[in-house]
């Protein structure tokens, strides 16, 4: 398939905007969500790419090589990526059999803490760097919280192995609404494990409380692992102006609701 053709196709897929201009798409960075719905278009054309296969993608050219390369169709001046997306590693791909969410054990505290002051990716959770006591983190780990689990590996020779931490806090039953987090290690940055959980954790919300919509709270750093989202997943309904600090900077927070189906 050449490549206009191709980037019209799935350009549509994703929904993107002028998907009809394959120059300047072919060529644009895909976000988290949008990897998924590739990954899910390519097994759909009969296409399932290894997991390092699609940590390489990061736009539709490359997807576009990927396509060929399945095919065995990789014509001259066409090349495919090889080096993987900042913080992708491991073998694991988004499905529902490549995650499992547990109710979440104490002696798992500690896998939570590390990961919460990490350098490769505390900046994304609440303390944006800094260190608490482990005795303190471990003293607030269930203030407000509605229901939290472990995210873990399957069954298999790495089964429970966590993976990440899901959490819906501050409930409003009375209202229908909650909050909701996550954090996950960085091997399954990447790979759609960590929007796999959240989606299997946000159907067991809606199906167990009469919750209307579930609240995130997305800094702007963080906003972009998303953005394609917005309008189609989620709705943002709010900004706070340079509400968080990191990096040496203010950073506004948008909140952005899911809906119940």
């Amino acid at each position: 398939m050449e490549i206009a053709l191709f980037v019209k196709e799935i350009g549509d897929h994703l929904g993107l905007v002028e998907a009809s201009r394959s120059d300047g798409l072919a060529n644009q960075d895909l976000d988290s969500i949008q990897m998924l719905e590739v990954a899910a278009w390519l097994n759909d054309h009969g296409v399932f790419p290894k997991v390092e296969e699609l940590q390489c993608v990061r736009t539709l050219q490359d997807v576009h090589a990927l396509y060929l390369r399945a095919a065995g169709d990789v014509p001259d001046g066409v090349s495919v990526r090889t080096e993987s997306r900042p913080g992708a590693a491991g073998s694991e791909s988004a499905s529902e059999e490549s995650v499992r969410l547990i109710p979440f054990p104490p002696e798992a505290a500690r896998f939570l803490y590390e990961l919460s002051v990490s350098d490769e990716v505390g900046f994304r959770w609440r303390f944006r760097g800094g260190v608490p006591s482990f005795a303190d983190f471990e003293r607030g780990l269930s203030q407000g919280v509605l229901i939290h689990f472990l995210a873990v590996a399957p069954a298999g020779e790495d089964s429970d192995r966590p993976l990440g931490y899901v959490v819906a806090y501050n409930p409003d039953l009375a209202n229908g609404f909650t909050y909701a987090a996550s954090l996950f290690v960085p091997e399954v940055m990447g790979t759609g494990i960590p929007a796999q959980a959240n989606k299997i954790f946000f159907r067991r919300i809606f199906a167990t409380w009469n919750i209307r919509k579930i609240y995130l709270e997305i800094p702007a750093f963080n906003f972009d692992l998303l953005r394609s989202g917005a309008g189609r997943l989620f709705e943002i309904e709010g900004t706070l102006r340079e509400h968080d600090f990191w990096d040496g900077k203010f950073w506004d927070k948008y909140i952005v609701a899911i809906y119940r189906p």
